[in-house]
Protein backbone atom coordinates (compact mmCIF):
# COMPACT_ATOMS: atom_id res chain seq x y z
CA UNK A 1 0.00 0.00 0.00
CA UNK A 2 2.84 2.53 0.81
CA UNK A 3 4.19 1.81 -2.67
CA UNK A 4 0.75 2.58 -3.90
CA UNK A 5 0.47 5.84 -2.21
CA UNK A 6 4.52 7.24 -2.87
CA UNK A 7 4.07 6.42 -6.58
CA UNK A 8 0.64 8.36 -6.81
CA UNK A 9 2.47 11.32 -4.34
CA UNK A 10 5.07 11.36 -7.51
CA UNK A 11 2.59 10.98 -10.49
CA UNK A 12 0.76 13.91 -8.59
CA UNK A 13 3.81 15.92 -7.80
CA UNK A 14 5.32 15.71 -11.54
CA UNK A 15 1.71 16.85 -12.93
CA UNK A 16 1.26 19.55 -10.39
CA UNK A 17 5.29 21.22 -10.78
CA UNK A 18 5.32 20.76 -14.28
CA UNK A 19 3.26 24.67 -13.96
CA UNK A 20 5.59 25.79 -12.30
CA UNK A 21 8.98 27.76 -12.80
CA UNK A 22 9.68 27.25 -8.97
CA UNK A 23 8.47 25.33 -5.93
CA UNK A 24 9.37 25.43 -1.66
CA UNK A 25 12.39 23.71 -0.71
CA UNK A 26 9.91 21.68 1.55
CA UNK A 27 7.38 20.35 -1.22
CA UNK A 28 10.70 19.65 -3.30
CA UNK A 29 11.68 17.69 0.00
CA UNK A 30 8.01 16.27 0.58
CA UNK A 31 8.83 14.67 -3.20
CA UNK A 32 12.50 13.76 -3.08
CA UNK A 33 10.97 11.25 0.15
CA UNK A 34 8.32 10.00 -1.57
CA UNK A 35 10.32 9.15 -4.60
CA UNK A 36 13.65 7.77 -2.87
CA UNK A 37 10.68 5.25 -1.19
CA UNK A 38 10.18 4.21 -4.57
CA UNK A 39 13.77 3.90 -5.69
CA UNK A 40 14.35 1.91 -1.66
CA UNK A 41 11.44 -0.67 -3.24
CA UNK A 42 13.74 -1.55 -6.28
CA UNK A 43 17.49 -1.41 -4.50
CA UNK A 44 16.64 -2.53 -0.09
CA UNK A 45 19.57 -1.78 2.12
CA UNK A 46 21.64 -1.05 -1.28
CA UNK A 47 20.42 2.74 -1.07
CA UNK A 48 20.46 4.86 1.56
CA UNK A 49 19.41 8.87 1.94
CA UNK A 50 20.54 11.57 4.57
CA UNK A 51 18.57 14.66 4.44
CA UNK A 52 20.09 16.97 7.14
CA UNK A 53 18.13 20.44 6.29
CA UNK A 54 17.79 23.57 8.74
CA UNK A 55 14.40 24.42 8.85
CA UNK A 56 14.63 28.08 8.32
CA UNK A 57 15.59 27.03 4.43
CA UNK A 58 12.09 25.22 3.99
CA UNK A 59 10.46 28.67 2.49
CA UNK A 60 13.36 29.12 -0.45
CA UNK A 61 12.63 27.96 -3.23
CA UNK A 62 14.56 26.24 -6.57
CA UNK A 63 12.98 24.71 -9.62
CA UNK A 64 10.98 21.36 -9.21
CA UNK A 65 12.82 18.15 -9.71
CA UNK A 66 15.96 19.39 -9.51
CA UNK A 67 16.66 17.42 -5.93
CA UNK A 68 14.90 14.24 -8.19
CA UNK A 69 17.20 14.77 -11.14
CA UNK A 70 20.44 14.53 -8.86
CA UNK A 71 19.10 11.95 -6.99
CA UNK A 72 18.53 9.97 -10.25
CA UNK A 73 21.90 10.72 -11.82
CA UNK A 74 23.11 8.88 -8.48
CA UNK A 75 22.05 6.21 -8.86
CA UNK A 76 22.12 5.76 -12.89
CA UNK A 77 26.08 6.54 -12.68
CA UNK A 78 27.08 4.08 -9.40
CA UNK A 79 26.88 0.84 -8.44
CA UNK A 80 24.18 0.10 -5.80
CA UNK A 81 23.65 -3.22 -4.27
CA UNK A 82 23.68 -4.12 -0.17
CA UNK A 83 27.45 -4.80 -0.85
CA UNK A 84 28.10 -1.44 -2.09
CA UNK A 85 25.37 1.15 -0.47
CA UNK A 86 25.15 4.02 -2.14
CA UNK A 87 24.81 6.97 0.25
CA UNK A 88 22.87 10.10 -1.12
CA UNK A 89 23.11 13.35 1.52
CA UNK A 90 20.55 16.58 1.04
CA UNK A 91 21.60 18.79 3.30
CA UNK A 92 21.79 22.66 3.79
CA UNK A 93 25.26 24.40 3.77
CA UNK A 94 26.03 28.04 4.11
CA UNK A 95 23.54 30.56 3.04
CA UNK A 96 21.06 29.23 1.25
CA UNK A 97 22.52 26.65 -0.73
CA UNK A 98 21.41 23.05 -0.80
CA UNK A 99 24.06 20.16 -1.13
CA UNK A 100 23.19 17.19 -2.55
CA UNK A 101 26.23 14.23 -2.28
CA UNK A 102 26.89 10.62 -2.46
CA UNK A 103 29.69 8.62 -2.31
CA UNK A 104 31.47 7.67 -5.66
CA UNK A 105 31.38 4.34 -7.25
CA UNK A 106 31.12 4.43 -10.64
CA UNK A 107 29.27 2.08 -12.35
CA UNK A 108 32.24 -0.36 -15.07
CA UNK A 109 29.63 0.68 -18.23
CA UNK A 110 31.80 2.42 -20.78
CA UNK A 111 29.15 1.89 -23.24
CA UNK A 112 26.91 4.34 -21.93
CA UNK A 113 28.73 7.45 -21.37
CA UNK A 114 26.77 10.41 -20.09
CA UNK A 115 25.37 13.10 -21.90
CA UNK A 116 24.89 14.92 -18.20
CA UNK A 117 21.08 16.11 -19.10
CA UNK A 118 20.06 15.89 -16.01
CA UNK A 119 22.61 18.49 -14.68
CA UNK A 120 22.64 20.60 -17.88
CA UNK A 121 18.64 21.10 -17.60
CA UNK A 122 19.31 22.31 -14.28
CA UNK A 123 21.95 24.59 -15.29
CA UNK A 124 19.81 25.70 -18.25
CA UNK A 125 17.14 26.60 -15.93
CA UNK A 126 19.29 28.32 -13.45
CA UNK A 127 20.43 30.48 -16.17
CA UNK A 128 17.20 31.47 -17.49
CA UNK A 129 16.27 32.34 -14.17
CA UNK A 130 19.28 34.65 -13.59
CA UNK A 131 20.25 32.87 -10.85
CA UNK A 132 24.01 32.02 -9.67
CA UNK A 133 25.03 28.71 -11.42
CA UNK A 134 25.20 25.24 -9.49
CA UNK A 135 28.41 24.22 -8.55
CA UNK A 136 30.34 20.49 -8.95
CA UNK A 137 32.96 19.17 -7.41
CA UNK A 138 34.07 15.59 -7.82
CA UNK A 139 37.31 14.09 -5.83
CA UNK A 140 38.10 10.36 -5.42
CA UNK A 141 35.39 9.35 -3.00
CA UNK A 142 32.57 11.92 -3.35
CA UNK A 143 30.22 13.44 -6.15
CA UNK A 144 28.65 16.66 -4.90
CA UNK A 145 26.60 18.93 -6.38
CA UNK A 146 25.45 22.70 -4.12
CA UNK A 147 22.67 24.48 -5.26
CA UNK A 148 21.74 28.31 -4.49
CA UNK A 149 18.14 28.33 -3.04
CA UNK A 150 16.35 31.40 -4.07
CA UNK A 151 14.55 33.55 -1.52
CA UNK A 152 10.46 33.61 -1.85
CA UNK A 153 9.23 36.60 -3.27
CA UNK A 154 7.35 38.93 -0.34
Amino acid sequence: MKFITDLSQVYRYLLQSNEQVLISLQKELDFMHAYFSLLKTRFSKGLHLEVKVNPQWHNYQLPPMTLQLLVENAVKHNKVSSQTPLTIRIESVDDAYIQVSNNLQRKNNDSLPTTKKGLVSISAKYELLQLPPIDLYEDTENYIVRIPLIKPQE
